[in-house]
């Protein structure tokens, strides 16, 4: 079974690499751009893009990237990089309570990263 907390995820998430919503969303309208004439994209992708535009914080490739490059600088985890940049928490308490392996950082740490992406955020919208 999972554990979230401790970033035990399962053997099928061994090597993946998690994605921001936004990320899904600029890799599945990349490919529906480059789609054959005349062939039709399936349901369950038409859905996923259209969820990740919709909860997707990120607009632009560009954003996505630096908001990725900023997180990775942070010492996180993969899945803990992905959940800050879908969910952009906005306190502390909130970070820690949606991602309780976050429990790690001190909260001044956290609520510095908190910042950094809240500013960030704002510049690139």
């Amino acid at each position: 079974m999972a554990d979230q907390t401790a970033l035990l995820l399962g053997p099928d998430f061994e090597d993946a690499q998690p994605l921001l919503y936004s990320e899904v969303a600029i890799l599945l309208d990349h490919e529906e751009k480059n789609r054959k004439e005349g062939s039709e994209p399936s349901e369950m992708i038409q859905k996923t893009l259209q969820y990740s535009q919709r909860f997707g914080r990120l607009k632009t490739q560009e954003s996505a990237h630096q908001v990725r490059k900023l997180l990775g600088n942070e010492n996180l985890d993969g899945v803990e990089v992905a959940s800050l940049g879908n969910l952009f928490p906005e306190t502390v308490e909130e970070a820690k309570t949606l991602i309780p392996s976050l429990e790690r950082f001190d909260d001044e740490k956290l609520q510095e990263i908190l910042t950094n992406m809240a500013a960030f955020e704002s510049k690139l919208f």
